[in-house]
């Protein structure tokens, strides 16, 4: 099992990318092939797919998740928007 695409709009998960810009997904897993697997696939769609470590950090995404909706909704920012890492 691993955690992925939740930080990320639905509108967003086709190509991984907002205004040309890459957008990071993060997967938390403790299953190191699935975890590859996910991480493949999404870089294959777009993503700047980004190793999350662990399941147990699968927290921090949905707080991750959860403040995307508020910046998209709540503070009206739009839904193109999304997080990316820089690295």
């Amino acid at each position: 099992m691993v955690k992925a695409f939740n930080t990320v709009f639905a509108q967003h998960m086709d190509k991984g990318q907002v205004k040309g810009e890459k957008l990071s997904l993060f997967v938390a897993g403790d299953d190191t092939a699935a975890k590859a697997h996910v991480l493949g696939f999404g870089r294959e769609i777009g993503f700047d797919a980004i190793d999350a470590g662990p399941l147990r950090n699968a927290r921090w995404l949905e707080t991750l998740g959860y403040l995307n909706i508020q910046l998209g909704y709540v503070q009206k920012l739009g839904l193109e928007i999304g997080f990316r890492l820089v690295r």
